[in-house]
């Protein structure tokens, strides 16, 4: 999929992407977290130090390109994943799995947080209690957020969801090598 990568386009494309879910608290949760991450999310880079992205994430909203590109992955991933998952906490996973990489004050930090994968959890899960989605949902999709990095980070992958949006999070780090 071609997609253009100016950060109002790539918003645009990320907001479709909640149409994805099905309607109720769990797709109201996915639209107003979008309209709630700080304006820094749509413009910075995926990468504060260049080193783990792609050329291309890693230019002006790098950040939205490699989420909407891990949306992508665990898209193909869950068609070829035994159905042992909810593919609702896959996405929701997917979407959010990064929002917490430059923190969540008014100026992002100058360098991603190196728990940004517990950061974000902890908000969508903060989030979650506004819309009251279905717990399971919202505690897997928490989880997946953090052990998204797999040996990498500090947790683990351990369920379907867990792997799906690790391996879905690795392909799009190496999209350049992959092809």
């Amino acid at each position: 999929m071609y997609i253009r990568q100016s950060s109002g386009h790539l918003k645009e494309e990320l907001e479709r992407r909640t149409l994805r879910l099905p309607l109720g608290a769990v797709q109201d949760l996915a639209k107003h977290g979008l309209k709630s991450l700080p304006e820094y999310f749509w413009r910075l880079p995926a990468s504060s130090s260049g080193r783990f992205h792609s050329l291309e994430e890693n230019k002006k909203a790098g950040l939205v390109l490699h989420t909407i590109r891990v949306c992508e992955a665990a898209e193909v991933l869950m068609e070829a994943w035994p159905p042992t998952f909810n593919a609702e906490s896959v996405r929701l996973a997917a979407m959010f799995h990064d929002v917490g990489k430059y923190g969540f004050d008014e100026q992002p930090t100058e360098h991603t947080l190196k728990n940004h994968m517990r950061v974000g959890a902890k908000w969508l899960e903060e989030m979650g209690t506004w819309f009251h989605p279905p717990v399971d949902v919202l505690t897997v999709a928490c989880n997946a957020i953090r052990r998204s990095h797999g040996k990498f980070g500090p947790d683990f992958p351990v369920t379907a969801e867990d792997w799906i949006i690790h391996l879905a999070d690795m392909f799009a780090l190496h999209k350049e090598r992959l092809g």
